[in-house]
Protein backbone atom coordinates (compact mmCIF):
# COMPACT_ATOMS: atom_id res chain seq x y z
CA UNK A 1 0.00 0.00 0.00
CA UNK A 2 2.86 2.29 0.56
CA UNK A 3 4.06 2.40 -2.89
CA UNK A 4 0.27 4.37 -3.77
CA UNK A 5 0.31 6.59 -1.26
CA UNK A 6 3.96 7.67 -1.92
CA UNK A 7 3.41 7.68 -5.63
CA UNK A 8 0.62 10.21 -4.96
CA UNK A 9 2.77 11.99 -2.27
CA UNK A 10 5.91 12.63 -5.22
CA UNK A 11 3.00 14.14 -8.01
CA UNK A 12 1.41 15.96 -5.77
CA UNK A 13 4.91 17.49 -4.32
CA UNK A 14 6.04 18.48 -7.93
CA UNK A 15 3.67 20.95 -9.66
CA UNK A 16 5.75 20.41 -12.20
CA UNK A 17 4.53 16.95 -12.99
CA UNK A 18 1.46 19.20 -14.50
CA UNK A 19 3.38 19.79 -17.71
CA UNK A 20 3.34 15.73 -18.29
CA UNK A 21 -0.55 15.65 -17.29
CA UNK A 22 -1.01 18.88 -19.98
CA UNK A 23 1.13 17.05 -23.02
CA UNK A 24 -0.71 13.71 -22.50
CA UNK A 25 -3.95 15.58 -22.67
CA UNK A 26 -3.34 17.92 -25.32
CA UNK A 27 -2.13 15.07 -27.73
CA UNK A 28 -5.49 12.67 -26.53
CA UNK A 29 -7.30 15.67 -27.14
CA UNK A 30 -5.83 16.58 -30.92
CA UNK A 31 -5.86 13.16 -31.75
CA UNK A 32 -9.86 12.53 -31.25
CA UNK A 33 -10.71 15.81 -32.24
CA UNK A 34 -9.17 15.90 -35.61
CA UNK A 35 -10.16 12.47 -36.53
CA UNK A 36 -13.30 13.03 -35.78
CA UNK A 37 -13.92 15.78 -38.07
CA UNK A 38 -12.20 13.85 -40.98
CA UNK A 39 -14.44 10.58 -39.93
CA UNK A 40 -16.99 12.92 -39.84
CA UNK A 41 -16.21 14.64 -43.33
CA UNK A 42 -15.85 10.84 -44.48
CA UNK A 43 -19.13 10.21 -43.55
CA UNK A 44 -20.77 13.46 -44.81
CA UNK A 45 -19.11 12.55 -48.39
CA UNK A 46 -19.92 9.05 -48.66
CA UNK A 47 -23.66 10.57 -47.64
CA UNK A 48 -23.72 12.73 -50.54
CA UNK A 49 -22.04 10.56 -52.82
CA UNK A 50 -24.28 7.71 -52.43
CA UNK A 51 -27.59 9.72 -52.04
CA UNK A 52 -27.56 11.04 -55.44
CA UNK A 53 -26.96 8.03 -57.40
CA UNK A 54 -28.72 4.62 -57.82
CA UNK A 55 -28.43 1.28 -56.34
CA UNK A 56 -26.86 0.67 -59.53
CA UNK A 57 -26.04 2.59 -62.67
CA UNK A 58 -25.68 0.76 -66.05
CA UNK A 59 -23.50 3.02 -68.64
CA UNK A 60 -21.58 2.54 -72.19
CA UNK A 61 -24.73 1.26 -73.48
CA UNK A 62 -23.97 2.01 -77.23
CA UNK A 63 -24.96 3.53 -79.91
CA UNK A 64 -28.39 1.57 -80.53
CA UNK A 65 -29.63 0.92 -76.68
CA UNK A 66 -33.61 1.29 -76.77
CA UNK A 67 -35.09 1.52 -72.90
CA UNK A 68 -37.97 0.00 -73.56
CA UNK A 69 -36.05 -3.39 -74.87
CA UNK A 70 -32.98 -3.31 -71.51
CA UNK A 71 -35.76 -2.64 -69.11
CA UNK A 72 -37.41 -5.73 -70.11
CA UNK A 73 -34.13 -7.78 -69.98
CA UNK A 74 -32.97 -5.56 -66.81
CA UNK A 75 -36.72 -6.18 -64.64
CA UNK A 76 -36.93 -9.83 -64.97
CA UNK A 77 -33.75 -9.84 -62.46
CA UNK A 78 -35.70 -11.15 -59.00
CA UNK A 79 -33.39 -8.75 -57.40
CA UNK A 80 -34.25 -5.87 -59.00
CA UNK A 81 -37.18 -3.37 -58.10
CA UNK A 82 -37.32 -0.66 -60.75
CA UNK A 83 -35.48 1.00 -63.61
CA UNK A 84 -34.80 4.55 -65.29
CA UNK A 85 -34.05 6.06 -68.15
CA UNK A 86 -31.32 8.70 -68.41
CA UNK A 87 -30.33 10.35 -71.29
CA UNK A 88 -26.72 12.48 -70.63
CA UNK A 89 -25.43 14.89 -72.41
CA UNK A 90 -23.10 17.94 -72.21
CA UNK A 91 -24.16 21.50 -72.57
CA UNK A 92 -24.03 25.03 -71.79
CA UNK A 93 -26.02 28.16 -70.60
CA UNK A 94 -26.33 31.16 -72.75
CA UNK A 95 -26.23 34.08 -70.78
CA UNK A 96 -29.36 36.04 -69.67
CA UNK A 97 -27.91 39.57 -69.83
CA UNK A 98 -25.14 41.39 -71.80
CA UNK A 99 -23.51 41.75 -67.77
CA UNK A 100 -22.61 38.36 -68.26
CA UNK A 101 -19.10 37.12 -69.31
CA UNK A 102 -19.37 35.74 -72.56
CA UNK A 103 -16.18 32.98 -72.99
CA UNK A 104 -15.72 29.52 -74.35
CA UNK A 105 -12.64 29.21 -72.42
CA UNK A 106 -13.21 26.08 -70.78
CA UNK A 107 -11.56 27.55 -67.59
CA UNK A 108 -13.95 30.50 -68.08
CA UNK A 109 -16.99 28.66 -68.54
CA UNK A 110 -16.86 26.40 -65.45
CA UNK A 111 -15.90 29.93 -63.46
CA UNK A 112 -19.01 31.81 -65.09
CA UNK A 113 -21.19 28.33 -64.44
CA UNK A 114 -21.67 28.31 -68.08
CA UNK A 115 -21.01 24.43 -68.46
CA UNK A 116 -23.81 21.84 -67.43
CA UNK A 117 -24.53 17.86 -67.30
CA UNK A 118 -27.88 18.06 -68.85
CA UNK A 119 -29.56 14.95 -67.50
CA UNK A 120 -32.50 13.42 -69.07
CA UNK A 121 -34.94 11.75 -67.31
CA UNK A 122 -38.56 10.01 -66.18
CA UNK A 123 -39.64 12.27 -64.05
CA UNK A 124 -42.11 9.45 -62.50
CA UNK A 125 -39.35 6.59 -63.03
CA UNK A 126 -36.58 8.58 -61.80
CA UNK A 127 -38.40 9.23 -58.62
CA UNK A 128 -39.33 5.39 -57.70
CA UNK A 129 -35.47 4.64 -58.27
CA UNK A 130 -34.12 7.17 -56.35
CA UNK A 131 -34.45 10.33 -54.45
CA UNK A 132 -35.35 12.54 -56.78
CA UNK A 133 -38.74 13.55 -55.70
CA UNK A 134 -37.10 14.39 -51.79
CA UNK A 135 -34.29 16.68 -54.05
CA UNK A 136 -37.44 18.70 -55.10
CA UNK A 137 -39.18 19.41 -51.82
CA UNK A 138 -35.52 20.63 -50.04
CA UNK A 139 -35.52 24.19 -51.75
CA UNK A 140 -37.57 27.12 -51.15
CA UNK A 141 -41.53 26.89 -51.48
CA UNK A 142 -41.44 29.33 -54.58
CA UNK A 143 -38.96 27.03 -56.12
CA UNK A 144 -40.56 23.64 -55.43
CA UNK A 145 -42.32 21.10 -57.95
CA UNK A 146 -44.80 18.41 -58.34
CA UNK A 147 -43.26 15.34 -59.69
CA UNK A 148 -46.57 14.56 -61.39
CA UNK A 149 -46.92 18.00 -63.10
CA UNK A 150 -43.46 17.57 -64.34
CA UNK A 151 -44.29 13.80 -66.32
CA UNK A 152 -47.11 15.67 -67.95
CA UNK A 153 -45.13 18.78 -69.07
CA UNK A 154 -42.16 19.08 -71.97
CA UNK A 155 -39.63 22.10 -72.18
CA UNK A 156 -38.81 22.42 -68.59
CA UNK A 157 -35.70 22.40 -66.57
CA UNK A 158 -34.64 21.71 -63.12
CA UNK A 159 -31.40 23.60 -62.02
CA UNK A 160 -29.71 22.85 -58.81
CA UNK A 161 -30.99 25.61 -55.97
CA UNK A 162 -27.39 27.12 -55.73
CA UNK A 163 -27.54 28.10 -59.68
CA UNK A 164 -31.33 29.21 -58.97
CA UNK A 165 -29.34 31.73 -56.37
CA UNK A 166 -26.17 32.59 -57.86
CA UNK A 167 -28.24 33.58 -61.05
CA UNK A 168 -31.33 34.98 -59.74
CA UNK A 169 -33.74 32.50 -61.76
CA UNK A 170 -37.32 31.99 -60.80
CA UNK A 171 -40.00 30.01 -61.48
CA UNK A 172 -41.11 30.78 -65.79
CA UNK A 173 -37.83 32.27 -66.51
CA UNK A 174 -36.51 30.81 -69.93
CA UNK A 175 -33.30 29.80 -70.42
CA UNK A 176 -31.27 28.55 -73.64
CA UNK A 177 -29.24 25.26 -73.47
CA UNK A 178 -26.78 24.56 -76.27
CA UNK A 179 -26.10 20.88 -77.08
CA UNK A 180 -23.76 19.43 -79.66
CA UNK A 181 -24.88 16.78 -81.50
CA UNK A 182 -23.68 16.14 -85.19
CA UNK A 183 -24.09 20.45 -85.12
CA UNK A 184 -24.77 22.68 -82.63
CA UNK A 185 -28.19 22.61 -80.81
CA UNK A 186 -30.34 25.36 -78.96
CA UNK A 187 -32.67 23.92 -76.75
CA UNK A 188 -35.22 27.34 -75.13
CA UNK A 189 -36.49 25.69 -71.89
CA UNK A 190 -38.80 27.42 -68.99
CA UNK A 191 -37.51 26.74 -65.58
CA UNK A 192 -39.93 24.95 -63.75
CA UNK A 193 -38.24 24.73 -60.04
CA UNK A 194 -34.87 23.93 -58.66
CA UNK A 195 -33.54 20.73 -56.65
CA UNK A 196 -30.62 20.11 -53.72
CA UNK A 197 -29.28 16.58 -53.05
CA UNK A 198 -26.76 18.71 -50.79
CA UNK A 199 -23.45 17.05 -53.48
CA UNK A 200 -22.60 20.44 -53.93
CA UNK A 201 -20.60 19.35 -56.90
CA UNK A 202 -23.08 17.16 -58.42
CA UNK A 203 -25.50 20.12 -57.63
CA UNK A 204 -23.61 22.50 -59.25
CA UNK A 205 -23.26 20.88 -62.40
CA UNK A 206 -26.09 18.97 -63.12
CA UNK A 207 -29.79 19.84 -64.45
CA UNK A 208 -32.81 17.89 -65.09
CA UNK A 209 -35.39 17.78 -68.31
CA UNK A 210 -37.45 15.63 -69.92
CA UNK A 211 -35.59 12.76 -72.02
CA UNK A 212 -37.82 12.88 -74.54
CA UNK A 213 -37.23 17.12 -75.02
CA UNK A 214 -33.29 16.17 -74.88
CA UNK A 215 -33.60 12.98 -76.69
CA UNK A 216 -35.37 14.67 -79.92
CA UNK A 217 -31.99 17.33 -80.44
CA UNK A 218 -29.19 14.75 -79.81
CA UNK A 219 -31.21 11.44 -81.74
CA UNK A 220 -34.46 12.37 -82.94
CA UNK A 221 -34.14 8.72 -85.02
CA UNK A 222 -33.83 6.96 -81.99
CA UNK A 223 -37.35 7.11 -79.91
CA UNK A 224 -36.15 5.15 -77.41
CA UNK A 225 -32.71 5.96 -76.99
CA UNK A 226 -30.78 5.93 -73.54
CA UNK A 227 -27.00 6.15 -72.58
CA UNK A 228 -27.22 5.13 -68.63
CA UNK A 229 -29.98 3.98 -66.57
CA UNK A 230 -30.43 3.65 -63.38
CA UNK A 231 -31.74 0.96 -60.99
CA UNK A 232 -33.36 0.25 -58.12
CA UNK A 233 -32.53 -2.99 -56.14
CA UNK A 234 -34.74 -4.99 -53.62
CA UNK A 235 -31.73 -6.16 -51.24
CA UNK A 236 -29.31 -3.59 -50.88
CA UNK A 237 -26.56 -6.02 -49.00
CA UNK A 238 -23.06 -5.37 -50.97
CA UNK A 239 -23.05 -9.50 -52.04
CA UNK A 240 -26.11 -9.59 -53.41
CA UNK A 241 -25.77 -5.84 -55.14
CA UNK A 242 -22.42 -7.08 -56.35
CA UNK A 243 -23.86 -10.75 -58.04
CA UNK A 244 -27.12 -8.36 -59.47
CA UNK A 245 -24.77 -6.36 -61.26
CA UNK A 246 -22.95 -9.82 -62.89
CA UNK A 247 -26.55 -11.88 -63.31
CA UNK A 248 -27.88 -7.80 -65.30
CA UNK A 249 -24.21 -7.62 -67.14
CA UNK A 250 -24.10 -10.91 -68.57
CA UNK A 251 -27.93 -10.78 -69.74
CA UNK A 252 -27.82 -7.85 -71.50
CA UNK A 253 -24.34 -8.89 -73.18
CA UNK A 254 -26.10 -12.09 -74.25
CA UNK A 255 -29.16 -10.44 -75.52
CA UNK A 256 -26.95 -8.14 -77.96
CA UNK A 257 -28.39 -5.00 -76.92
CA UNK A 258 -25.52 -3.40 -75.25
CA UNK A 259 -22.24 -3.12 -76.61
CA UNK A 260 -18.99 -5.03 -74.86
CA UNK A 261 -17.81 -2.30 -73.42
CA UNK A 262 -20.61 -2.15 -71.22
CA UNK A 263 -20.23 -0.73 -67.48
CA UNK A 264 -21.93 -1.18 -64.31
CA UNK A 265 -21.19 0.33 -61.03
CA UNK A 266 -22.92 0.14 -57.51
CA UNK A 267 -23.77 3.52 -55.63
CA UNK A 268 -20.40 5.82 -55.19
CA UNK A 269 -18.15 3.45 -56.70
CA UNK A 270 -18.00 5.89 -59.45
CA UNK A 271 -16.63 8.58 -56.97
CA UNK A 272 -14.86 6.23 -54.39
CA UNK A 273 -11.41 7.32 -54.66
CA UNK A 274 -12.66 10.49 -53.32
CA UNK A 275 -13.69 8.94 -50.04
CA UNK A 276 -10.24 6.57 -50.40
CA UNK A 277 -8.54 10.46 -50.35
CA UNK A 278 -10.29 11.49 -47.14
CA UNK A 279 -9.44 8.18 -45.52
CA UNK A 280 -5.62 8.49 -46.47
CA UNK A 281 -5.20 11.68 -45.84
CA UNK A 282 -6.95 11.15 -41.74
CA UNK A 283 -3.94 8.46 -41.80
CA UNK A 284 -1.48 11.01 -42.39
CA UNK A 285 -2.92 12.84 -39.86
CA UNK A 286 -3.16 10.23 -37.00
CA UNK A 287 0.98 9.62 -38.17
CA UNK A 288 0.99 13.60 -37.64
CA UNK A 289 -0.82 13.95 -34.70
CA UNK A 290 1.16 10.99 -32.89
CA UNK A 291 4.18 13.48 -32.85
CA UNK A 292 2.31 14.95 -29.99
CA UNK A 293 1.97 12.00 -27.83
CA UNK A 294 5.77 10.86 -28.37
CA UNK A 295 6.74 14.67 -26.94
CA UNK A 296 4.37 14.33 -24.59
CA UNK A 297 6.32 11.25 -23.45
CA UNK A 298 9.30 12.97 -23.54
CA UNK A 299 7.67 15.46 -21.24
CA UNK A 300 6.87 12.89 -18.90
CA UNK A 301 9.93 10.67 -19.01
CA UNK A 302 11.76 14.27 -18.24
CA UNK A 303 9.60 15.35 -15.09
CA UNK A 304 9.94 11.78 -13.83
CA UNK A 305 13.86 11.81 -14.23
CA UNK A 306 13.92 14.76 -11.91
CA UNK A 307 11.90 13.25 -9.73
CA UNK A 308 14.18 10.04 -9.16
CA UNK A 309 17.49 12.96 -9.18
CA UNK A 310 15.56 14.62 -6.00
CA UNK A 311 14.08 11.95 -4.24
CA UNK A 312 17.33 9.85 -4.08
CA UNK A 313 17.78 10.64 -0.61
CA UNK A 314 14.42 8.80 0.03
CA UNK A 315 14.75 6.33 -2.19
CA UNK A 316 17.55 5.21 0.22
CA UNK A 317 15.94 5.94 3.47
CA UNK A 318 12.82 3.91 2.00
CA UNK A 319 15.26 0.71 0.85
CA UNK A 320 16.94 0.58 3.97
CA UNK A 321 13.58 0.37 5.77
CA UNK A 322 12.85 -2.63 3.38
CA UNK A 323 11.58 -1.46 0.51
CA UNK A 324 11.68 -3.72 -2.04
CA UNK A 325 13.68 -3.40 -5.59
CA UNK A 326 10.05 -4.45 -7.41
CA UNK A 327 8.56 -1.49 -4.34
CA UNK A 328 10.23 1.07 -5.62
CA UNK A 329 10.31 0.02 -8.94
CA UNK A 330 6.60 0.49 -8.45
CA UNK A 331 6.24 3.87 -6.76
CA UNK A 332 7.82 5.64 -10.18
CA UNK A 333 5.79 3.48 -12.56
CA UNK A 334 2.69 4.23 -10.49
CA UNK A 335 3.79 8.01 -11.20
CA UNK A 336 3.70 7.44 -14.43
CA UNK A 337 0.57 5.42 -14.99
CA UNK A 338 -1.08 8.22 -12.57
CA UNK A 339 0.17 11.21 -14.97
CA UNK A 340 -0.82 9.64 -17.58
CA UNK A 341 -4.24 8.45 -16.74
CA UNK A 342 -5.10 11.62 -15.67
CA UNK A 343 -4.16 13.37 -18.96
CA UNK A 344 -5.82 10.58 -20.77
CA UNK A 345 -8.86 11.28 -19.34
CA UNK A 346 -8.60 15.12 -19.28
CA UNK A 347 -8.14 15.04 -23.23
CA UNK A 348 -10.60 11.95 -23.79
CA UNK A 349 -13.88 14.46 -22.07
CA UNK A 350 -12.07 17.77 -23.21
CA UNK A 351 -11.95 16.12 -27.25
CA UNK A 352 -15.32 14.44 -26.73
CA UNK A 353 -17.06 17.81 -25.73
CA UNK A 354 -14.84 20.25 -28.34
CA UNK A 355 -16.06 17.53 -31.54
CA UNK A 356 -19.72 17.71 -30.10
CA UNK A 357 -19.94 22.13 -29.74
CA UNK A 358 -16.87 22.83 -32.31
CA UNK A 359 -19.93 23.41 -34.81
CA UNK A 360 -21.48 26.11 -32.45
CA UNK A 361 -18.06 27.46 -31.74
CA UNK A 362 -17.41 28.17 -35.38
CA UNK A 363 -20.86 30.28 -35.41
CA UNK A 364 -19.92 32.19 -32.14
CA UNK A 365 -16.59 33.12 -33.59
CA UNK A 366 -17.87 33.94 -36.97
CA UNK A 367 -21.02 35.79 -35.12
CA UNK A 368 -18.97 37.90 -33.18
CA UNK A 369 -15.87 38.48 -34.62
CA UNK A 370 -16.15 37.23 -38.68
CA UNK A 371 -13.81 34.71 -38.15
CA UNK A 372 -15.03 30.94 -39.69
CA UNK A 373 -12.72 28.13 -39.13
CA UNK A 374 -14.90 26.22 -41.38
CA UNK A 375 -16.43 28.36 -44.64
CA UNK A 376 -19.67 26.86 -46.37
CA UNK A 377 -18.40 28.34 -49.38
CA UNK A 378 -15.46 26.03 -49.38
CA UNK A 379 -16.24 22.83 -47.83
CA UNK A 380 -19.97 23.11 -48.75
CA UNK A 381 -21.11 21.87 -45.48
CA UNK A 382 -24.18 23.04 -43.41
CA UNK A 383 -22.04 22.39 -40.57
CA UNK A 384 -18.89 21.40 -39.04
CA UNK A 385 -19.18 17.56 -39.40
CA UNK A 386 -17.39 15.14 -36.57
CA UNK A 387 -17.89 11.44 -35.51
CA UNK A 388 -16.59 9.95 -32.49
CA UNK A 389 -15.56 6.43 -33.01
CA UNK A 390 -15.50 4.60 -29.61
CA UNK A 391 -12.96 2.21 -30.89
CA UNK A 392 -10.36 5.11 -32.19
CA UNK A 393 -10.85 6.61 -28.44
CA UNK A 394 -10.57 3.51 -27.47
CA UNK A 395 -7.20 3.18 -29.22
CA UNK A 396 -5.94 6.39 -28.22
CA UNK A 397 -6.65 5.71 -24.48
CA UNK A 398 -5.06 2.98 -24.53
CA UNK A 399 -2.07 4.14 -26.08
CA UNK A 400 -1.07 7.02 -23.98
CA UNK A 401 -1.65 5.16 -21.00
CA UNK A 402 1.04 2.58 -22.91
CA UNK A 403 3.38 5.30 -23.43
CA UNK A 404 3.10 6.70 -19.98
CA UNK A 405 4.28 3.49 -18.56
CA UNK A 406 6.81 3.47 -20.70
CA UNK A 407 8.52 6.96 -20.27
CA UNK A 408 8.14 6.22 -16.73
CA UNK A 409 10.00 2.80 -17.28
CA UNK A 410 13.74 4.57 -17.92
CA UNK A 411 13.45 6.84 -14.34
CA UNK A 412 12.18 3.87 -12.67
CA UNK A 413 14.56 1.47 -13.28
CA UNK A 414 17.04 4.23 -12.86
CA UNK A 415 16.23 4.87 -9.64
CA UNK A 416 16.30 0.78 -8.85
CA UNK A 417 19.64 0.49 -9.42
CA UNK A 418 20.76 2.95 -6.65
CA UNK A 419 22.71 1.80 -3.68
CA UNK A 420 21.21 2.58 -0.60
CA UNK A 421 24.29 2.36 1.12
CA UNK A 422 26.11 4.54 -0.96
CA UNK A 423 23.12 7.10 -1.27
CA UNK A 424 22.85 7.46 2.50
CA UNK A 425 26.32 8.15 2.84
CA UNK A 426 27.03 9.96 0.22
CA UNK A 427 23.96 12.35 1.96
Amino acid sequence: MYRYYLALRFILSRPINLLGIIGVGVGVWALIVVVSIFDGYKEELTDQITMTSADIVIFSLGDKADFEELSAIILADTNVAQCSPRLIWQGLVHPRSGDEVRSFIPGDMLKNGRYLTLTGIDPRLESLTTGFEAWTTRVEPELQTDVSSLAQNEGWILVSADRAESKGLRRGDKLTVTTFSEGLNKIELDVIGAFETKHAGYDRLTAFLPIRTLRERIAPDKPGFVNEVAVKVRDTDPTAIAETKTRVATALIRSGLSSLDLAIISAGEEEEFFVQAVIHQSGLMKVVLFVIMVVAGFLVYATLSMMVTEKTHDIGVLAALGGTRSGILQVFLTCGFAIAMIGTILGMASGCVTSIYLNDFNEFLKGNFGIDLFPSEVYKLPEVPYYLDAKWIGIVALSSLVLGLVAAALPAIRAVRHDPLTILRDT
